[in-house]
Formats: C-alpha cells, structure tokens, sequence
C-alpha cells in the first residue's frame, strides 16, 4: 500500500496536469509571426503555480510561495496591461479657405488588434478674425479592408463617441495616412491629405 506522501504527491501531480493542461490548449498561433503566444494564458498559468504550490506540508514554505506567486501576478498584469499602443499622426490638410487644417490624431490600441479609441483635434488656421480655431472629436478606431480599386488596403475609420461624425485614413503604410472621402476614395487633388507618424 502506498504511503501517504505518495499518495499526496500523485494527487498534486495529477491535478497540476489537469491544470496546466487547458492553458496550453488555449496558447495561439500569432499569424504574423507564426509564433504561439502565451500572454493570455500567464495569469492563469500563475493560478495553477499558486493552487500547486498550495499543496505543500510546510506552512512557512507555503507562506514564502504564495507571497512570490501574488508578486508575480502583480508583475504580469502590469506588463500585460503595458502592451497598449499609442501612436500620433500629424499633418496640415488643404481647407476649402485659409492656409490650411492641422490635424493631430492620437489612436490607441492593444498591440496587433483592429479595433481601439481615437482622439482628433482639427485647428483651422487664421479662421476667425486671422485666429486659429480648434474642434477635438473622441470616438473608437475601427479598421476595414478595401477601397474602390484596392481590395486588399487597409482603412482605419473614426466614428465620433455621437456617432455624428465619421474619418476614414488609408493605412498606406507604418507612418502615413491619407484621409480619404466619403466614398473611401484617395483625393484625386495634388493637394497634400497625408498625416504622418511622429516619434
């Protein structure tokens, strides 16, 4: 008959396999570089760590354990929490009158995902009385595929918290954008409609 140490040290195996076990099947392949990830699964790989290590027969051993798996939680969250991306686009765009619009957009997004929040600021120079005027719009960044003549270009399309405006940019490519029309059409105009990444 087997002692009960080893009967407590299969249950603890046996429990940390059932366990860890989904967290892996959970892992995804990341189709831009062909690389599983485990970012959503650590906290729940840690959870696992924490309920094995609270097997163990030594109170103060346990003690010391529980305190360095809740630090590494913490520490994870935290890291994982940090992967928000926040990029800025600037540029002075063509306006019907005056010199010009400046737009500055600031779009935030978890890193690789389509979808995030955005925060536009159009200043009409010399508008009012040779004075610069500035509208700010809030919203949440979408992104879409395809524009006439182009199936496969990627649009990020701005919808206003309101819902009572709507900016669509050609992603042209890391550091530009291209306002585009209402029919998600590239201006035909020579003019300059690009916003490009600042550092």
């Amino acid at each position: 008959m087997p002692s009960g140490q080893h009967i407590r040290k299969r249950n603890r195996f046996s429990l940390f396999s059932l366990i860890i076990k989904p967290v892996f099947l959970t892992a995804k392949l990341n189709p831009q570089t062909m690389k599983f990830t485990f970012r959503h699964s650590i906290p729940a790989a840690i959870a696992c760590i924490a309920l094995f290590s609270a097997c163990s027969s030594d109170p103060k051993q346990q003690g010391q354990e529980n305190a360095a798996t809740a630090q590494l939680l913490s520490d994870t969250l935290s890291t994982d929490s940090s992967a928000q991306e926040t990029l800025t686009f600037e540029g002075l765009l063509p306006a019907a009158s005056g010199p010009g619009i400046v737009y500055n957009l600031h779009v935030s997004s978890p890193r690789h995902s389509g979808d995030g929040t955005f925060r536009l600021s159009l200043t009409y120079k010399e508008a009012e009385d040779g004075q610069d005027k500035t509208f700010t719009y809030s919203g949440r960044r979408y992104t879409q595929r395809g524009i006439p003549g182009h199936n496969d270009a990627t649009v990020w399309q701005m919808v206003t918290n309101d819902k009572q405006e709507i900016f669509n940019f050609l992603l042209q490519d890391r550091e530009t954008l291209i306002l585009l029309n209402d029919q998600f059409e590239v201006p035909q105009s020579k003019q300059n409609y690009a916003l490009t990444l600042k550092e």
